[in-house]
């Protein structure tokens, strides 16, 4: 359990894109609650999010995370990321992927820019699925509930994107998934009382 006591976690910074970057890079049957991360500035690889990388049967209450910017990139192939990442790339300012009964309860994404850049180089990982969600890349068997993800500055902010350029003959029909709240939704999973805007 990690418990913010309402407090802010300020200025958080990882600026060397990595493997399960974020306050947190794997969480399984985790409660993290109270908990405000502002000025967040995070690269990863493949898969991120700000407070966690991958949740697996998590709880996530009362969690804020405000004028943040997320940034996903590829990178070269890695020994054993072929199997790790089939699915595609994920990311999401609470969490780039939430699983196994994942909950998330009051959280909020304000002014925080999720950004997936899935430009193709030679010798990249060869996926073709990528996801980019206001709160959540990808969901599976999970909910969200009394959750919202707000844009109250200008137009940058709070901006949920993909930037995409293909090299002929790496990927074949790629396919990219945005969305303000999740860019993907499988097996179970539930969205309730919650909104972007």
């Amino acid at each position: 359990i990690f418990d913010g006591n309402g407090y802010t976690i300020s200025n958080l910074r990882q600026n060397t894109a990595g493997l399960y970057n974020g306050l947190f890079g794997f969480t399984d049957g985790a409660t993290i609650k109270n908990l405000t991360i502002e000025g967040a500035n995070i690269s990863a690889l493949y898969a991120g999010g700000i407070v966690v990388t991958s949740a697996k049967g998590t709880e996530f209450m009362n969690i804020s995370v405000k004028n943040s910017k997320l940034e996903l990139t590829r990178g070269n192939v890695i020994p054993g990321l072929l199997t790790l990442f089939t699915d595609g790339l994920s990311a999401g300012a609470i969490a780039g992927e939430a699983s196994a009964g994942t909950l998330m309860y009051n959280c909020e994404s304000v002014d925080t820019v999720v950004k997936l850049d899935s430009t193709h180089a030679a010798g990249a990982l060869a996926v073709s699925n990528y996801y980019a969600g206001g709160l959540v890349g990808v969901m599976k068997d999970s909910h969200i509930e009394y959750s919202r993800v707000l844009s109250e500055k200008s137009v940058e902010s709070g901006k949920v994107y993909l930037t995409f350029q293909s090299v002929a003959n790496i990927v074949n029909n790629p396919r990219s998934y945005v969305g303000g709240i999740a860019g993907k939704m499988e097996e179970n999973t539930s969205v309730t009382d919650s909104f972007s805007n």
